[in-house]
């Protein structure tokens, strides 16, 4: 809506002579686009927009400002992305009337009036539930069934979604839908996941586009919708560990996890920040990570020393350390990030 108030504005900067306001409507539009959280809410304005927006990347010349208006026209387009825009008819809006209704008798003029009125609630992408009884369904008998009219009428303004073919094999362990937010801009609305056991799934797409914010929300349980530690066990393993202050040294300076022994780290990870029963023994840890092919007292030199401090592990080695942790946790769910990244390459 904020977007659309300041379209005529917007059509008069972006036709202007001056190249500073068409950067200054630019910027706008980018700001604005990236807090469309519904890409059907830019549809109706992308035959307005979207021309004057990419005639700017192609006429500005100063580069600054051009680079300004190529942002936009793309923050415009991810927007839009591939919505369609589903448009409900007064005869569709009928059909929905008459069903809730029931059979109950009415006026044909008085039916008529309330499908239009539905059908352009539904297009407008109104469903408040105080505007419908207020606006629409205020006179019987339609007062009784506007909410129920108001339900189909939202379920009939959404684009059919495509069916998946249902994997029946294997143990499920999830199946659902979640969302995820970044700050005010939400970046995934009613995502559907379907998780097998002993199944391999990958994450694919570009650079920045939240693969990692994704699996870093799941394990620190912000994900909403998606099941706590508790009912299911969830890992994320990467290169750069989180640092966590446990204890302050004599003169007051903060002690961090990873200016602890690799051992320490895993024996706290698995009793302190998974709660694991029974816990995790110092002997348990080190034997673990012996098995991984870390280094030990009158063992063979390694890069990596147990004993030593995890600020002095490589990445891959960190990710060695939280692999022997996930081993002993048996978890769930094992999210890796970039796991091969590592490896060298002989």
């Amino acid at each position: 809506p904020a977007l659309a108030c300041t379209m005529p504005v917007l059509s008069r900067g972006l036709n202007d002579k001056s190249e500073e306001v068409k950067r200054t409507c630019c910027l706008i539009v980018d700001n604005m686009c990236k807090l469309v959280e519904d890409p059907a809410e830019v549809l109706p304005l992308m035959p307005r927009l979207e021309p004057l927006v990419r005639s700017a990347t192609e006429k500005i010349a100063d580069p600054e400002a051009r680079g300004m208006a190529e942002k936009a026209y793309k923050t415009l387009q991810k927007a839009g992305g591939d919505a369609q825009l589903q448009r409900v008819s007064v005869d569709d809006a009928m059909k929905n009337v008459k069903e809730v209704l029931g059979g109950k008798s009415c006026d044909e003029t008085e039916l008529a009036h309330v499908a239009a009125l539905a059908a352009c609630a539904t297009n407008m992408r109104c469903f408040d539930s105080a505007d419908w009884k207020a606006q629409i369904g205020f006179a019987a008998p339609f007062d009784s069934v506007v909410e129920e009219l108001r339900a189909k009428m939202e379920v009939a303004s959404k684009p059919k979604e495509e069916v998946e073919e249902e994997d029946t094999e294997g143990v499920d362990l999830y199946k659902g839908a979640f969302s995820l937010a970044y700050g005010t801009l939400t970046l995934l609305r009613d995502a559907k996941m379907h998780l097998k056991r002993e199944r391999f799934y990958g994450l694919l797409g570009p650079n920045q586009c939240g693969k990692t914010t994704l699996m870093r929300a799941i394990v620190h349980e912000q994900l909403e919708g998606f099941p706590k530690r508790d009912e299911l066990k969830s890992i994320f393993v990467e290169h750069e560990i989180e640092e966590e202050e446990v204890g302050v040294m004599d003169d007051g300076f903060p002690i961090l996890s990873v200016d602890k022994p690799g051992w320490w780290w895993v024996q706290h990870t698995c009793n302190d920040a998974y709660k694991m029963e029974p816990q995790v023994t110092e002997e348990i840890a080190r034997e673990a990570l012996k098995e991984t092919g870390f280094g030990y007292v009158g063992g063979p030199d390694v890069a990596a020393h147990m004993d030593n401090p995890v600020t002095s592990y490589s990445g891959g080695w960190k990710m060695k350390m939280q692999l022997t942790a996930a081993k002993l946790l048996n978890a769930d769910v094992l999210m890796l990030d970039e796991p091969t990244g590592h490896l060298d390459v002989n």
